[in-house]
């Protein structure tokens, strides 16, 4: 499942503060040393690179909090690894 951000309603958050508001529910985000990326298909169809910014995981579920470079707005993408 993949949740976009609209980026007129994350306008002047930063990043850190939506990594603070998801970890109050899920807990401390991982957060890489390194600059990873990943592929996001979202509602406009295309498929292009997503920077990741942080990550929650459990046995049972992950979450990353990505960038989406094109369009300069935040998503977050949830996988459940049972159905994974």
């Amino acid at each position: 499942m993949v949740v976009e951000y609209d980026p007129v309603n994350t306008k002047g958050l930063t990043t850190d503060d939506l990594i603070q508001s998801i970890s109050a529910v899920y807990g401390a985000a991982a957060k890489s040393a390194t600059r990873t990326t990943t592929r996001y298909s979202g509602s406009y169809g295309s498929t292009e690179p997503a920077e990741v910014l942080a990550r929650w995981q459990d046995p049972n579920d992950s979450l990353s909090l990505v960038r989406v470079s094109y369009q300069q707005a935040y998503a977050l993408i949830a996988i459940s690894r049972r159905v994974d």
